[in-house]
């Protein structure tokens, strides 16, 4: 498991995003150590313009500091999908449009990921549940409740 390494920031305990794999846990991570850095609201929850406002104002430097987090905390191989954009909200879409499967066939195979699992197929029983609640949380960032 490959972390990000940055001096003296939340983002040191972020797993490097390397594909639908890990992308959940991934996007967990990253939204918890944006918001300890205050560059979550500020830059990643960009939403349409107040009333009287022509525009959202974005702090530059914040967005180049969130922006530079997420590619800093993202695998080289993915670095396509986000090095010609110019905002962390760009980057954290265009990274969601690509790894967040969250249709029916993904919601199937995680209940029958949770409906197979047995603990004769794991090294310890605190493996076998390790596996099972996070197949739950899966499902439950899906809609679907366990």
């Amino acid at each position: 498991v490959l972390f990000c390494k940055m001096s003296n920031s939340a983002v040191n305990q972020v797993e490097k995003l390397i594909g639908r794999e890990n992308y959940g846990t991934w996007k967990v991570q990253m939204r918890a150590a944006l918001r300890i850095e205050k560059l979550w609201t500020n830059v990643v929850e960009i939403t349409t313009p107040k009333d009287g406002e022509s525009e959202v104002k974005v702090d530059t430097e914040k967005n180049e500091m969130a922006l530079s987090r997420i590619t800093l905390c993202v695998d080289k191989m993915i670095y396509s999908h986000i090095s010609h954009l110019n905002s962390a909200k760009q980057a954290w879409d265009s990274l969601a449009k690509v790894f967040d499967d969250s249709g029916l066939l993904r919601r199937v195979m995680l209940i029958q990921d949770l409906g197979s699992c047995r603990l004769t197929e794991f090294d310890s029983p605190t493996a076998y549940c390790d596996k099972l609640i996070t197949t739950a949380q899966k499902l439950n960032e899906l809609g679907f409740i366990v």
